[in-house]
C-alpha cells in the first residue's frame, strides 16, 4: 500500500500531533531534524553530510509512531517554501511477495 499525498500546516492531520502526549522535546527533536534534513540537506555533497532525509520512529504497538508520522508533515509545513510538503506512505508489509 502506498499513499501519497500533499500535507499543509493547516491540513486535518495537523491535530494528530497533538494527539500524541510525549515529552515536548521529543517532538520539538523530531521535527527540527525533518527540517533541517529538508532545508539544508539540498545544498551539500551526499559525502560531506550524514544526513539522508530519513528518521525511523521505534517502539511497542500502540505507542503513537504512526500518529507521530502521520502529522509531522503539517508541524514540517510550517518552516518550508510554500507551505506544504509531501507526505508518502509505504506499508512495509507490501514490500515484499513471495512467490511460489
Amino acid at each position: 500500500m502506498l499513499s501519497d499525498e500533499v500535507i499543509t500546516a493547516d491540513s486535518a492531520e495537523a491535530v494528530l500531533w497533538d494527539a500524541i502526549v510525549v515529552p515536548e522535546e521529543i517532538k520539538e527533536r523530531l521535527r527540527n531534524q525533518t527540517v533541517l534534513s529538508l532545508l539544508v540537506r539540498p545544498d551539500l555533497p551526499f559525502a560531506v553530510t550524514a544526513l539522508h532525509g530519513l528518521c525511523t520512529l521505534y517502539g511497542p504497538p500502540g505507542t503513537g509512531k504512526t500518529t507521530l508520522a502521520r502529522g509531522l508533515p503539517a508541524q514540517v509545513a510550517r518552516y518550508v517554501g510554500g507551505g506544504a510538503v509531501r507526505r508518502i506512505e509505504i506499508n512495509p508489509h507490501g514490500l515484499l511477495t513471495l512467490k511460489a
